[in-house]
């Protein structure tokens, strides 16, 4: 095809955001949600999914964005309670199972990518959105010493 024959491009209506631990994708996002005006999807994402599965965001958060060891994993399955103990676990405060949380992490994430324009950090949403022609995928990276840097003064730790 020549150049004057290839079908012009859509314009972006979806940014999505991946980044290395401490590159600064989230602060990027919050930057281009503000110059852009557009929607900003990162931290209220586990909110979201906290609603969808009646769960506390704490516990959503805790599983957000990694994976459960093997040891977690094995503790979920041998913490089933039978039915006739003496005191049964109030269902409503269940820690989400981590097969559900991707799941749920999905509907919410096709949920609010149905109303464009929107800007999304993480949550795999530059693999989820890859087929989407108006999509712009950006991978955040920055040195490792700045990436130290920034974690450190994030969590208060000395180095």
């Amino acid at each position: 095809m020549s150049p004057s024959t290839v079908p012009p491009r859509p314009p972006v209506r979806v940014l999505t955001l991946s980044r290395e631990y401490g590159a600064g994708g989230s602060e990027l996002g919050l930057r281009l949600a503000e110059v852009l005006g557009w929607p900003l999807l990162d931290q209220d994402l586990a909110r979201r999914i906290a609603d969808h599965l009646h769960a506390t965001q704490a516990d959503v958060a805790a599983l957000d964005e990694r994976v459960p060891t093997w040891r977690e994993r094995l503790a979920q399955v041998f913490s089933v309670v039978p039915s006739d103990a003496p005191i049964l676990p109030d269902p409503s405060l269940r820690t989400p199972n981590p097969d559900d949380l991707v799941a749920v992490s999905q509907v919410v994430l096709h949920d609010a990518v149905a109303r464009p324009p929107l800007i999304v950090v993480g949550h795999g949403a530059n693999i989820l959105f890859r087929d989407r022609p108006d999509l712009l995928r950006v991978r955040v990276s920055a040195p490792f010493d700045g990436r130290v840097q920034r974690v450190a003064a994030r969590t208060g730790a000395t180095l």
